[in-house]
Formats: structure tokens, C-alpha cells, sequence
């Protein structure tokens, strides 16, 4: 009898429709012979959470908080016996908590994070982990930062809560100080500025045109005030411009900003699960220009070819994007009536056929 072969099975999040671990559930269907080792991947946006607690072994906690447009809701997040707290930004960020129809970028703020943190800090975290990604805001994090007691004022003198209400000129301190050490995985590498800083999510928010200019001159004058604040300059760090500019934020907080996908990748064991595979098979929603920015399938991609492992990507639409030798890409076609997880299934197995 020969042996089985070997599938790991690591897709990324399907934004908006299937976490990881949906997704792998899905695709772990289409290959009833072979061995399989699932290994959902995170990278600061959805599905961060379960990958953080089961690695710091957290119970779950839930915080009083608000939404992206001010809307009172409670967020899950981790805590465990240390003093660890983790966060997944989504959670109370997530463009899946504001419907297309009601998308205001200017009129979302990032004050939800701050509120977690602070919950955190109250139940008594000293180290915090946050991952962050799949953010419905572009407010350079001046939301979070105000709910962590920093005055966000205009030329004015006026209180600053989100885009919509000026340019952010001076930072003034309050009475609140963050007693835990942070540490920030961010999705993408991007910088604050430039067309391929922020600015590349912002259509995804649901930006116009007009707004993605009136954005940039509010991320602008917001790296501009932070720096001032204290003393260093922010915007052209690797993952400033992740979850609309949050990770400029918490670099000026002493944050310890680090890139989402390797770091889970690396907790999943994922390069111990590619030594005896002969195949993998990985997966997100959109595959394109932005996926080489960090995006875990890059991650995935890369880390398969080194241990000489074919690939194959199954994702939602696929444009701007040359993939390697030895990986093949597919895209899903849903039937009607048919869920995203079933839609997933039935192109694995389809080339399942092909193998």
C-alpha cells in the first residue's frame, strides 16, 4: 500500500466572507485521501485572535467599545494568567462591522482600539499584543490615541475625532499612561504615504476620490503632529500605513511594530509542516498587487518554494499578480445559492481532479 500523500492546508482570510479556519475546514474537504495538516493563517487582520490566544493561552475576555462609527458594542479579546493580553484590531475596527451602504471613511475613527486597550490595562495586562488589519478607518490612529487620553486639536483649539472634523495640528498629552508594553503585527509593510502608502486600502474603505486626497493631507498633518510630539519621524517606517495609518500610531506610542504574516507563520510551524509535504495549498480573497506586501499567501508562496513544494492559490478574484514557477492560481466562480465555504470546496476538488 503506498503511502498518503501529504496537503498542508494554509489559506489566509476571504475578507469579509470566510476566516481561516473556515476556509481550511473548506478546502480540508476536497482531499479525503491525503494527509493533511491544516494551518490557518493570520497576519494581523482576521482570524489574528484564536491564532493569539492559543499561542499565549488566553481566556477570552470582552470590552465595552465602539465600532468604527461610534456604536456602542463589546469586543472579544484574550487574557491569560501572565498578564498577556491580545488584541485583534478587526474585532472593533473590521470593515465587517459597518455594512457597504452605511461606509463613511471620514466619520470612522479608531477610539474602539483605544478603548480595548485600556480594558485590558484595567483587568491587569502588562504586555499587550495587537494585531491589525482589515480596518474600515483612515484616521492615523488619532481615534485610538484620543481614548488613550492624548488631546488631538486643530489650528483652532477645537477637539479632533476623525477626518471629517479638520486637520489634526497639535497633540497635547492627558492624565492617562499606558503601563503595558505594546507589541503591533501589522498586515502589510506599507509606509504612511505615497501611492503605495495607505492610500492603496483607502478605495476598499470606500473612498472617493475626492476623500482619498482629503485623507492624505489629514495623514499628512496627523505624522506631521505626532513627530512633532515626539521627536521622531514615523510616516516612513515599514507598517505605518497599516489599518489606515495605525501603525504609525503605535510607533509613537514606543509600540514594537513587527510584520503580521512571518511572525504567524512561524508560531503555526508552518516551515516544520512544509518539510514533509508534497503540496501547498493556500488561499485569500483577492490576489494582487498588494499581495506581495507581506500578505501571508506571499508568506506561504515563498516559504513552500524554498522547501522545493508546489502550490496551488485559491482565491476570489486575481489581477496584477505574476506568480512564481511551480504555483498555479485559481479563482472561485460561486453558483447561486451557494455559500463561500461551498464555493470553496467545489473548486478544491476540482483540482483535487487535476493532481
Amino acid at each position: 500500500m503506498s503511502e498518503k500523500k501529504r496537503v498542508v492546508i494554509a489559506p489566509a482570510s476571504y475578507k469579509g466572507t470566510m476566516e481561516p479556519r473556515v476556509a481550511a475546514d473548506a478546502i480540508a474537504e476536497a482531499f479525503p485521501g491525503w494527509a493533511q495538516t491544516l494551518i490557518p493563517l493570520a497576519d494581523g487582520g482576521e482570524g489574528s485572535l484564536n491564532a493569539l490566544m492559543s499561542r499565549f493561552n488566553c481566556r477570552s475576555e470582552h470590552a465595552p467599545c465602539v465600532d468604527p462609527l461610534g456604536r456602542s458594542i463589546r469586543a472579544e479579546y484574550g487574557l491569560n494568567a501572565d498578564g498577556v493580553a491580545v488584541i485583534e484590531s478587526a474585532r472593533c475596527l473590521g470593515l465587517g462591522l459597518v455594512d457597504p451602504s452605511e461606509r463613511n471613511v471620514m466619520a470612522a475613527s479608531s477610539f474602539g482600539l483605544g478603548l480595548m486597550i485600556k480594558d485590558a490595562v484595567s483587568k491587569g495586562a502588562q504586555e499587550i499584543w495587537i494585531g491589525l488589519g482589515g480596518s474600515a478607518v483612515v484616521d492615523g490612529g488619532i481615534g485610538m490615541i484620543r481614548a488613550l487620553g492624548y488631546q488631538i486639536l486643530n489650528d483652532k483649539g477645537a477637539t479632533i475625532h476623525c477626518p471629517e472634523d479638520g486637520l489634526p495640528t497639535r497633540i497635547a498629552k492627558g492624565d492617562f499612561k499606558i503601563t503595558a508594553k505594546l507589541h503591533v503585527l501589522t498586515d502589510v509593510n506599507n509606509p504612511l504615504l505615497g501611492p503605495e502608502g495607505a492610500a492603496m486600502y483607502m478605495a476598499q474603505k470606500g473612498a472617493s476620490k475626492e476623500q482619498m486626497t482629503a485623507l492624505h493631507e489629514f495623514l499628512h498633518t496627523s505624522a506631521r503632529a505626532m513627530e512633532a510630539n515626539c521627536g521622531r519621524r514615523l510616516r516612513d517606517k515599514e507598517g505605518a500605513g497599516a489599518a489606515g495609518g495605525l501603525g504609525m500610531a503605535f510607533d509613537f506610542l514606543g509600540a514594537q511594530v513587527l510584520r503580521g504574516g512571518p511572525f504567524f507563520a512561524d508560531v503555526a510551524l508552518l516551515d516544520e509542516a512544509l518539510e514533509e509535504a508534497d503540496l501547498l495549498v493556500t488561499g485569500e480573497g483577492a490576489v494582487d498587487m498588494q499581495t506581495p506586501r507581506g500578505k501571508p499567501v506571499s508568506i506561504a508562496i515563498d516559504r513552500a518554494l524554498s522547501a522545493r513544494v508546489p502550490v496551488v492559490v485559491l482565491c476570489g478574484s486575481w489581477r496584477d499578480y505574476q506568480p512564481p514557477r511551480n504555483v498555479s492560481i485559481f479563482t472561485l466562480q460561486p453558483w447561486d445559492g451557494e455559500s463561500p465555504a461551498e464555493a470553496l470546496t467545489r473548486l478544491a476538488r476540482q483540482v483535487a481532479t487535476l493532481l
